[in-house]
C-alpha cells in the first residue's frame, strides 16, 4: 500500500493517539490487522491487550492536527510524506515533495490550488537551517550569520558600519506560521540563488536584511514578507558596484542639473515678461503720436517707420526665445536619453522613476514657455493691427463699420501671416 492508502486503511480500522506524551497510536488487537502491519513492514508491540505503533515507524509523518504539525514539526519531518489527520473541519491533508492531496469523509479530494501552507512550512525550516550553516567562525571570511543559538533560539546580523542588528527568533520545534495564500518558497530560493551566484551577493544580501528588518518586532516573520524587496535591493546595490555608479551621486547631479535647466528657462521667461511689460508703454506712447501728428505727414512717417522697426525688432527678438526654447527642449530629452541608456537603468528600470520625473517637470515648463512666447506674438500683431489701423483711419473715410471690419481682418491676416512665417518656420 502507498502512504494515502495506508493511513485510509488505518484511519477505517479506528485507533487513539497519544498527541501529548508517547506519540503512540493503539489499535484493538486482531491477527488480521497484525498481519498487514508486519507485511507493510511496520514496527509495533503489544501492550494490555491491543496493538501499539510509535508515529515514527509509520512511512509517514503523521500530526493529529495543524496544531500539533506547527508546534512539533522540523525538517525531519519532511523526509517522509506528511499526513495531518485534522487538517480542517472533516479534512484530512497529505503532502510529499511530488504530491498534494486532502481528504474528505475517506474520500481523496483536491486541495485549495492556492493552499501554501505545508511548504511555506518546509521553506522555513530550510531557512532555519541555511541560517545555522552560514555562521562563519574565522574572523578572515565574511560571516553572514554573526550568531545562532539553539539555546537561546536566535539568529542574529548586524552591520559593523551601520551600526545595526537584526535578530530572529524562532521556536525550538515547529514553525512559524505564514500566510498560506503565498508561495514564499519560490521567493526563498531567489534569495538562495541569488546567495550562490557569486561572492558579492551575500554582502549585499545581508545589507538590504538588516535595512528592510532594522527595529522588525517579528523579524523572522518579517524576512519573508520583505524577500521580494531584499532581493531587489541588493540586485540594485550588485550592479551599481559591477557598474561603478552611486544612485545618490546620480541624484544629487541631476538636481544641478534641474536646477540649470530651471535657470535658463526663468532667464527667457524674464526677458519675455520685460517685453510684455513694455508692450503697453510702447502702444500708448504711438498712439499718442499719431493722434497728435495726424496733420504732420513726415512726422507720422516716421512714427510709423519707428512702428515697422519695432514689430522687425520684437519678431526677430521672439524669434531667438522661441529658439533657445526650442534647444532646451531638444538638450533636455537628450540629457534624459543618455542616462536612459545606461546598462544599470537597463537592467533597474524603477530607479529611472526618479530621473523621470524631473524630466517631465522640464518638459512641462518648456511647453508653457512655448505657448507664452506664442500668445506674445499674436498680443503684439492684434495690437499692432489696430494701431495700423487707427492711422489708417486718418486719413481715409470709411462708408460703414464693414469696410473698418474688412480692413481690420485682412491687415492683422497679413501681420499675424508674417509674424508666423518668420517665427515658426523652422520649427514647422
Amino acid at each position: 500500500m502507498n502512504p494515502i492508502e495506508l493511513f485510509l486503511f488505518l484511519l477505517d480500522r479506528g485507533f487513539v493517539y497519544d498527541k501529548d506524551n508517547t506519540k503512540e497510536l493503539r489499535f484493538t488487537n486482531d491477527a488480521d490487522f497484525l498481519q498487514t502491519l508486519h507485511e507493510q513492514g511496520i514496527i509495533n508491540v503489544i501492550e494490555h491487550g491491543k496493538i501499539v505503533v510509535e508515529s515514527q515507524n509509520l512511512p509517514f509523518a503523521y500530526f493529529e492536527d495543524k496544531i500539533e504539525f506547527i508546534e512539533q514539526s522540523n525538517l525531519l519531518s519532511f523526509n517522509k510524506p506528511v499526513i495531518i489527520k485534522n487538517y480542517s473541519v472533516n479534512q484530512s491533508s497529505y503532502f510529499s515533495d511530488i504530491d498534494y492531496s486532502a481528504f474528505e469523509n475517506d474520500q481523496i479530494c483536491k486541495p485549495a490550488a492556492t493552499d501554501f501552507f505545508f511548504t511555506n512550512a518546509k521553506t522555513f525550516l530550510q531557512s532555519k537551517d541555511f541560517f545555522k550553516n552560514q555562521t562563519v567562525q574565522s574572523n578572515n571570511s565574511f560571516e553572514f550569520v554573526d550568531y545562532f543559538s539553539f539555546s537561546n533560539r536566535s539568529i542574529t546580523f548586524s552591520s559593523f558600519f551601520d551600526k545595526k542588528k537584526v535578530k530572529f527568533n524562532f521556536p525550538l520545534a515547529g514553525v512559524i506560521e505564514l500566510d498560506p495564500e503565498i508561495n514564499y518558497s519560490h521567493l526563498f530560493q531567489e534569495f538562495l540563488d541569488l546567495f550562490e551566484e557569486n561572492k558579492q551577493y551575500p554582502v549585499f544580501l545581508k545589507k538590504s536584511l538588516i535595512k528592510f528588518l532594522y527595529n522588525s518586532e517579528n523579524s523572522y516573520k518579517s524576512l519573508f514578507l520583505n524577500l521580494t524587496k531584499i532581493c531587489d535591493e541588493a540586485k540594485i546595490d550588485f550592479n551599481v558596484f559591477i557598474h561603478e555608479l552611486s544612485i545618490d551621486k546620480f541624484k544629487e547631479e541631476y538636481k544641478e542639473y534641474k536646477q540649470k535647466y530651471f535657470s535658463s528657462q526663468n532667464e527667457i521667461l524674464t526677458k519675455i515678461t520685460t517685453q510684455i511689460l513694455a508692450l503697453p508703454i510702447s502702444i500708448t506712447g504711438i498712439v499718442f503720436g499719431i493722434d497728435k501728428l495726424h496733420d504732420n505727414f513726415l512726422a507720422l512717417f516716421i512714427v510709423c517707420f519707428g512702428l515697422l522697426s519695432y514689430i522687425v525688432y520684437i519678431t526677430f527678438l521672439i524669434k531667438i526665445y522661441s529658439t533657445d526654447v526650442s534647444n532646451l527642449f531638444n538638450q533636455t530629452n537628450h540629457d534624459f536619453k543618455s542616462l536612459e541608456e545606461q546598462v544599470f537603468f537597463k537592467s533597474q528600470p524603477d530607479e529611472l522613476e526618479y530621473f523621470e520625473n524631473i524630466k517631465i517637470s522640464l518638459i512641462s515648463r518648456l511647453n508653457n514657455l512655448y505657448y507664452l512666447i506664442k500668445m506674445f506674438v499674436v498680443i503684439i500683431w492684434i495690437s499692432i493691427s489696430f494701431i495700423s489701423l487707427y492711422t489708417i483711419s486718418k486719413f481715409v473715410q470709411f462708408q460703414n463699420l464693414s469696410h473698418v471690419l474688412i480692413v481690420s481682418i485682412l491687415f492683422a491676416s497679413i501681420l499675424g501671416l508674417i509674424h508666423s512665417h518668420i517665427l515658426f518656420k523652422k520649427e514647422n
